[in-house]
Parts: structure tokens; sequence; C-alpha cells
């Protein structure tokens, strides 16, 4: 039997292309569904939900077509009622639902479906876990992380309906709990990988990581600000879309930041050769930036030992840069020594803003 892999992903698929596609599929499998298997069924990346999984398993099922991967990870699916009946079947290996829409009763559903699968023949006889080789057993292989469920909620749902969700479902943190084993060896019928890693929904329901372009930020009900950026999925080895949050800034740490942004972009950037507007600026190379940098940690070092010391006792020279920072134990600043402070680092600032001139100079005349 020729087994067929299908790699669909980050195609932009909606339901309605998946029902076309559906019709497309049946006519080109139906003459070869008894010489054919599915391994890997890869439709992750797309804009489906509930409704064109359901498209998509209902083919596979008309044309009894075992189907061993399922990868629908980083879709928009929100219900679990559409995996059921195929899960009855026992053919399914691996499903991959991380990063979707998915709550607790959504998520239970499909749980619960896999482990009341049963053999046609024997409803007593369980489908999950497959017994694999001699003596070892292989669970459902169920990815649910990242979607919008409660954990203690999920659990509670199980536990209604089994008594105990803790004899079905393995949390697959060993090693050696894998697709094809359960280090355990005990009748789990799921593992559930990383289910304690969840996004949450805003005070009034909204999905925290599913609106805004990369490089955007939005703002929530609640004022808080969220930015929309990549992040890298160490799974998948590709760089995916997240939403973090933006925390508060009061006005003067905002002022401060500013202030310090300018002064490092001011430090990094020399005027091009007969520049005379601040507009025309190149990058300093990385040995010119090494150089300055390493001045600023000198002028801060030497600043904070001026502050410190007595008027009447002289300044220590300042000990050579280690490559490792030392660890200082925290200790009280009086009133008094933080004012000191604060006119050191203006100090500091003009130390950098001069040192800059003197670079930009220097350079232009070398070039």
């Amino acid at each position: 039997i020729a087994v067929v892999t299908i790699s669909m992903s980050k195609t932009g698929l909606t339901d309605e292309d998946m029902e076309r596609w559906c019709v497309w599929v049946r006519g080109h499998l139906a003459s070869q569904r008894h010489s054919c298997a599915l391994g890997v069924v890869d439709f992750a990346e797309n804009r489906l939900t509930a409704k064109g999984v359901r498209h998509l398993l209902e083919t596979f099922l008309d044309l009894q077509l075992p189907m061993q991967v399922l990868k629908l990870h980083h879709n928009r699916i929100a219900e679990g009622w559409c995996f059921a009946a195929y899960l009855q079947h026992g053919w399914l290996h691996e499903l991959h639902l991380s990063h979707n829409e998915l709550d607790a009763e959504a998520s239970a559903a499909i749980i619960e479906a896999a482990v009341l699968a049963s053999d046609a023949s024997d409803a007593s006889k369980k489908i999950y876990p497959r017994r694999v080789g001699k003596g070892n057993s292989a669970p459902l292989w169920v990815r649910l992380e990242q979607n919008y469920i409660d954990p203690n909620v999920f659990s509670s749902i199980l536990d209604a309906k089994f008594g105990d969700s803790a004899g079905i479902c393995c949390d697959a943190r060993s090693k050696w709990c894998t697709p094809h084993n359960c280090v355990q060896q005990a009748a789990f019928a799921v593992h559930l990988k990383n289910l304690s890693q969840q996004r949450r929904r805003g005070s009034h329901g909204e999905r925290t990581a599913t609106i805004g372009s990369t490089g955007s930020t939005t703002q929530k009900a609640d004022g808080t600000e969220c930015a929309h950026v990549l992040c890298f999925d160490w799974e998948r080895g590709a760089w995916v879309p997240e939403t973090i949050e933006i925390p508060a800034i009061d006005a003067a740490a905002t002022t401060e930041l500013s202030e310090g942004l300018k002064v490092l972009i001011g430090a990094g950037m020399r005027p091009t050769t007969g520049s005379e507007g601040p507009s025309d600026k190149q990058a300093l190379s990385h040995e010119e930036g090494q150089t300055i940098g390493a001045d600023l940690l000198r002028s801060i070092r030497n600043t904070k030992s001026a502050t410190a010391a007595p008027p009447t006792v002289p300044t220590p020279a300042a000990p050579p840069l280690s490559a490792v920072a030392p660890v200082a134990a925290p200790v009280a600043v009086p009133p008094a020594v933080a004012a000191a402070q604060a006119v050191a680092v203006q100090a500091m600032a003009k130390q950098v803003a001069a040192h800059a001139a003197q670079s930009w100079a220097a350079n232009a005349a070398g070039h």
C-alpha cells in the first residue's frame, strides 16, 4: 500500500477553499483508495475553522482512508465536535491542534472521543492506547497548547465524565514519552504534552493573539497596549506571530528612556563626508562602536566612583574593564547620594556627547 503525504500548510485556505479541495480530492483518490493510505496530512497555518475540518474528515471517512498524523496547528478551530467520528476508527496516531481557539469544553470533547473510541466488533475493547510491539503502548498524541484552555475547568469536565481525568491522560513530561511509546506503560488513552501552556482572553473575551499585523500595536478594552511580534517556535523550527502585552511606563521613565535612546543612537552614528545636515549619517563600524562602548563604560565607572567618594578623598583610578560584570549586594541609597548620582548622570551624558562629537570630527577628517 502506498503512503500518501499531503502538504497544504501556509496556503491561506479558508473553509470554502477546503470544501472545493475536498471535491477535487474525492475525484482524484476515489479510484486509488484501496491501494493507498495517508501518512502525514498537513493543513497547518491556514484559516480553517471546525467547518473546514469537518469537510476534510468526512471526505477521508467516505473514502475510508486511514490517516496517521493530522497537523492543524495555527488555524482558527474553536470547536471539538468535528473530530469525534474520525477518532472512533482509531486510525489517527497524532493530532496537532496547538495555537487555535479551543476552550476547555471543546478540547475535552476531543479527549472524550478518543477515550470512548472502541473496536467495531467489541465495544468493550478500547482502541487507545494502541499496542506497539511487545508490551509497549502508544496513547493518542495530542498537542493542545497555546489555545484558550483553563486546565482546571478541563480536568473538571473529564472528572465528571470518567471519574478521574488523571487516569486517562499522560502529561508526557518524560523524554521517553513519544508518539510511539508511553514510559508509564499504563492504560492512558491520550498523551497531552504542554497542556498548561495556554493563552488567555482579555477582560471582555477578546483574543489577545489573533489580530494585528506583525510590527503593529493594538489596545485592549482595559487600555492595555499589545504588540504583535514574531516568536520562534522551537517545535516547528519557524518564526510565528504572537501578541505580547506592553508594560505601562510612567512619564518620567518614558523621558529618561527617550533621552537614553537618543544618546545611544547618536553615539552609534557619524556624519558622512561633506555632510551639513543631521540626516546624512552613516552607521559606525564594528571597531568604532566597540571603542565608543568601552569609553562609555569607563565614563560610567569614573562617574560612579566620583559620586560615591567623599569630596576630601581623591577618586581612585578606574580598574581595567573585565568581561565578567561584578556582582554587588543591594545597598540602600541615601537621598543626598541619590541627588549626587543624578548630577553625575547628567555629567556622564555630556561626556558621551562630547566624545561622540570628537569621534565624528576625527572620522570626517580621516575620510
